[in-house]
C-alpha cells in the first residue's frame, strides 16, 4: 500500500514531466521562483478513514497548489486558465489522466475541481494562483 507521501510525490513527478515550465514539488519551502505547482494535502477532509478501515483501501484528497508571478496580472491568468483547463498541451488535469495510477503508485489518482483563488499570499510572498483538488485511492 502507497503512503500518502508516496502519492503526492508521484503525482508531482507526472506534473513535472508532462508540463515544461512548471516546476512541481512536495516541499511547500522549496518555493523560489514561480511558475510552481506544490502537491500538499488537501485542506478539510484529506483521509476517509471510514473507507480505509473497513476494506483496506484508502482515500486521501490531496491539492495542486498553482502559483505564478504577480508582475503580470494578464500573463498569470493566462498560463493558469492552460493549466486548469480540461485538455490541452498544459493541461494539469489531462496530464493527471495520462496515468491516473500515477505509474502504479496508487489505484487511481481523479482531478475534481479547480479553485481559481486570485492572490495567495506563500511565506510572506504575494502570488497569483489557483488550486486543483485531486482524489486518490490505494489499496
Amino acid at each position: 500500500m502507497s503512503t500518502p507521501v508516496q502519492i503526492r510525490e508521484a503525482l508531482a513527478a507526472q506534473i513535472n514531466d508532462a508540463i515544461p515550465g512548471l516546476r512541481a514539488l512536495t516541499d511547500p519551502g522549496s518555493i523560489a521562483n514561480p511558475p510552481v505547482a506544490v502537491v500538499l494535502p488537501a485542506q478539510g477532509a484529506y483521509i476517509d478513514y471510514t473507507v480505509a478501515f473497513e476494506s483496506r483501501v484508502y482515500e486521501i484528497n490531496v491539492r495542486v497548489i498553482l502559483l505564478v508571478s504577480r508582475a503580470s496580472e494578464r500573463t498569470g491568468v493566462a498560463l493558469l486558465d492552460g493549466w486548469l483547463a480540461p485538455a490541452g498541451s498544459g493541461s494539469v488535469p489531462q496530464a493527471i489522466l495520462a496515468d491516473p495510477t500515477l505509474g502504479g503508485v496508487t489505484d487511481y489518482c481523479i482531478p475534481q475541481e479547480a479553485i481559481f483563488a486570485g492572490d495567495i499570499n506563500w511565506a510572506g510572498v504575494d502570488y497569483f494562483g489557483a488550486e486543483i483538488i485531486c482524489r486518490a485511492g490505494a489499496s
